[in-house]
């Protein structure tokens, strides 16, 4: 049985972001066969369309499986909540390269 990898990313006015960030993350799920991944976005009350675009994205990958809104700048909800041990955050803003992290 595969693992699962949760991969938590917090938002908050990231509609400029949000397509690269799945772009980026869809890489890594078609290069890493061996696991399982699910990703929980906190979404921290963003005044653009970022909660927009991630209902868009959800709709067509179920992967991102969860949606949380959240006014508390934390993402320790989302921890208590993974399928599985093993947990990586990832900042939406792209301020760190997916790839090394991984490879």
């Amino acid at each position: 049985m595969k693992k699962t990898i949760s991969i938590v990313t917090p938002l908050y006015n990231e509609e400029e972001n949000i397509d690269e960030l799945y772009r980026q993350l869809n890489q890594l799920f078609k290069i890493e066969k061996k696991y399982n991944f699910e990703v929980t976005a906190v979404e921290h009350g963003s005044k653009d369309r970022t909660f927009q675009k991630l209902l868009k994205i959800h709709n067509k990958d179920k992967r991102l499986k969860k949606l949380i809104l959240s006014v508390i700048h934390s993402v320790a909800v989302p921890l208590n909540n993974a399928e599985e041990f093993v947990i990586f955050i990832f900042p939406s803003e792209l301020t760190v390269q997916l790839f090394p992290l991984f490879i």
